[in-house]
């Protein structure tokens, strides 16, 4: 809550923000405006490991015991929220949120969602040195697209922090103290069990601490119905009931993620927590992930591979292709100009995008076969006015879809008037 509250005093629009977000929540929440995800939200993720010591460079295996945490902790798949009090069982309840790692960069290029640097650093706070290569760290991701989770050395007992929504995109996400991070290689009890991270994701998904803040008052609030009252935090490992600000007889819900207790002892979301972190994904951060049961858009002329970006083909009198965009300021190449992309085209162009600043675009030629040229965050390929000659004999537009990163799926009418499909899995047609 550090971090929340320097930002609320060194910067207004923080501030603006912050009231803009929880007004927005409470509209969702009541039913204001229509759900946006009904499925299950899939997150991409990046991990950023910042090491002094060969130590602090965990492996790629303690990364994925963080993942695979995240994934039960959020879908209540977890084994040990059997253990929840039989109270607040009912409570407990499946945040339809899931995690991966990354599998395509900023510019579309293949990655494993995990980058590493050495530095020379002995350890972090929680001042966001971290999030920056210039101060010894490194720099976060596009906070639109991805979950950055900066893994290092922290000072002071630190175990993580995290920046609530509407904070800055440069240094948008969660730390996490190497040794408070996954299941294995340096995670060191009480802190062994991933629970850290799922405590700092809920704060980036605007969840508030169980106790509301105040201290060891009674005054504070987490903004969520469901959850009780509580005296401040709860540490180690409580027994129930654990009785504070005249809540009893089943006391305070120290087994919740948003508590302070050892990871052993933490082990549910509640009904309320899920719904505010819904909004959140339906509000402020509309933008990340994508959800499993939503419909993919097929391809079109005009294609979005990020917020407030816009690419848009059209074939001119010349038979040739043209394409615009529009940057989030300005059209390019100018406001009535258009980059000339070359070919002899036959159909509307079709455009998907499979990932951040990446483009596929398909389009039927003279003979009747398919075509496709592709930017892949740096250059046109095969070239800025060439095609790639993918055969067939097409009587009407293609139509193209992708259902994850690196995917594409083309599908024709032939000349026999039956559906032809072609496909690219990643490495070849």
């Amino acid at each position: 809550m550090d971090v929340h509250r320097r930002l609320l005093s060194s910067n207004p629009e923080y501030a603006r923000r912050r009231d803009d977000i929880e007004i927005e929540t409470v509209r969702l929440e009541s039913g204001g405006a229509s759900i946006g995800r009904t499925g299950i939200t899939r997150v991409p993720v990046v991990v950023h490991v910042v090491w002094n010591t060969p130590a602090q460079n965990i492996s790629d295996a303690q990364i994925a015991s963080q993942i695979e945490v995240l994934n039960r902790d959020f879908r209540r798949t977890n084994p040990d929220v059997g253990t929840t009090p039989a109270p607040f069982l009912p409570l407990a309840t499946d945040a339809r949120i899931e995690f991966f790692l990354a599998t395509a960069n900023p510019a579309g290029a293949p990655t494993s969602g995990i980058e590493r640097r050495q530095t020379s650093v002995a350890s972090f706070n929680d001042n966001d040195a971290v999030k920056s290569t210039a101060s010894g760290g490194l720099d976060a991701w596009p906070a639109a697209n991805y979950l950055n989770i900066w893994v290092c050395q922290l000072g002071g007992g630190l175990l993580g922090y995290a920046q609530f929504p509407g904070g800055p995109d440069s240094t948008d996400g969660v730390v996490i103290l190497h040794s408070a991070f996954g299941t294995t290689g340096t995670a060191a009890a009480p802190f062994n069990l991933g629970r850290t991270t799922t405590h700092e994701i809920g704060h980036w998904l605007n969840l508030n601490h169980i106790w509301g803040d105040d201290g060891t008052g009674c005054s504070g609030t987490d903004n969520v119905a469901d959850t009780p009252n509580q005296g401040g935090a709860n540490v180690g490992v409580p027994s129930f009931p654990r009785v504070s600000c005249s809540n009893g007889p089943n006391g305070d819900m120290f087994m919740n993620y948003m508590d302070y207790v050892d990871d052993r002892a933490m082990v549910m979301f509640s009904a309320g927590q899920v719904a505010r972190m819904q909004a959140c994904l339906d509000g402020v951060r509309s933008a990340i992930g994508s959800s499993a049961g939503a419909i993919r858009p097929s391809s079109s002329p005009v294609v979005a591979w990020g917020p407030n970006r816009l690419d848009a083909f059209v074939v001119g009198t010349d038979r040739a292709m043209y394409h615009k965009w529009w940057s989030g300021s300005a059209w390019g190449p100018s406001a009535t100009g258009y980059e000339k992309l070359g070919g002899a085209c036959t159909s509307v162009p079709q455009a998907v995008a499979w990932g951040p600043n990446r483009l596929d675009v398909f389009v039927t030629g003279t003979d009747s076969a398919l075509y496709h040229k592709w930017w892949d965050g740096s250059a046109w390929g095969p070239s800025t006015t060439g095609y790639e000659f993918m055969g067939g004999v097409c009587v009407d537009d293609p139509r193209i879809v992708n259902w994850g990163p690196n995917r594409l799926d083309v599908f024709v009418l032939g000349s026999n008037r039956a559906l032809f499909h072609k496909w690219w899995n990643g490495s070849a047609w």
